[in-house]
């Protein structure tokens, strides 16, 4: 691995996929404990609601120098090409960037 995202079926395929499974649980059990959600049975949803996919985002962090792995990063977010504006979130973020920065990015 070369700090490329990973696919679940992938990242559980590797040497090491006891240690992404150790970054899930730690993943799940950070959102409990700082109450992102509230876990409720699919039978409860109301009918006029939209459950919306999670994705998993997995990579491997490698020291620069050495190319060891340094942590195993696993994230959960909500698939985005499936939200609707005004219903499932309200607001966009979008850095901005100085002029400054592109000219350079586009010098080199």
């Amino acid at each position: 691995m070369n700090g490329d995202m990973l696919y679940l079926h992938q990242a559980l395929r590797q040497d090491d996929a006891a240690d992404f499974v150790h970054a899930f649980v730690k993943e799940v059990n950070d959102h409990v404990s700082l109450n992102h959600w509230q876990l409720i049975k699919r039978s409860e949803v109301p009918e006029d609601a939209s459950v919306v996919p999670s994705v998993w985002a997995m990579r491997c962090k490698h020291d620069l120098t050495t190319n060891a792995i340094t942590k195993y990063k696993v994230r959960m977010n909500l698939h985005g090409g499936k939200q609707e504006f005004g219903v499932n979130y309200y607001e966009t973020y979008i850095p901005c960037h100085h002029l400054v920065c592109n000219l350079t990015c586009d010098c080199i």
